[in-house]
């Protein structure tokens, strides 16, 4: 998938914001952008980010980027359920935090880090899949990974949802700009 966001649509469900030059704009806390995608249970997602503060509008959008498996049950107590925080100084350190849950084997795990600029492009990527004996996580912050942790459980939804923004959880980032959107196989 490969969804660049910045001529004014997505292949995706979107579900509010608006679309700018830049991106695609989170305006109010429920929007998001939902993608069905072929299970991966090796893979990537990668996109980019402007707009994003070191206080967040509101102390309670802090959702960036989520996946799931919708015909696994409620996002919520969901056995496949990924999820990355940007937090601020209203939550307790780490700043920023990636929920990482594969067939029910919770893994949480952050990284410190406030300095956001809204002016700035940031990329993020996030990688799964089989590494050695087990499987491993990797978050990685314009080219450099901030979050790493193994997993012995495989991430195998049936059905796989990608989200910016988490619809469930109305907490989008309220400001953020989303672009250069891409999922595949790792």
């Amino acid at each position: 998938v490969e969804d660049p966001l910045t001529n004014g649509t997505s292949i995706g469900e979107v579900n509010g914001g608006r679309f700018t030059s830049q991106g695609w704009e989170v305006v109010h806390r429920t929007d998001y952008i939902r993608y069905e995608v072929q299970p991966l249970e090796s893979g990537f997602v990668e996109w980019n980010n402007s707009g994003l503060r070191e206080s967040n509008l509101s102390p309670d959008h802090f959702m960036l980027f989520g996946m799931w498996d919708p015909s696994a049950g409620d996002y919520r107590a969901n056995p496949y359920r990924v999820h990355l925080q940007k937090l601020d100084t209203n939550h307790n350190r780490p700043y920023v935090r990636i929920r990482w849950i594969a067939n029910g084997e919770q893994h949480d795990e952050g990284y410190n880090f406030l300095d956001w600029d809204p002016n700035q492009t940031y990329q993020w990527r996030i990688e799964w899949g089989p590494s050695g004996g087990s499987n491993e996580v990797r978050v990685y912050l314009d080219g450099m990974v901030i979050i790493q942790t193994t997993y012995r459980r495989a991430y195998k939804p049936n059905v796989h949802w990608v989200e910016l923004g988490i619809q469930s959880r109305v907490e989008s980032v309220v400001g953020a700009i989303y672009s250069n959107l891409r999922i595949g196989p790792r």
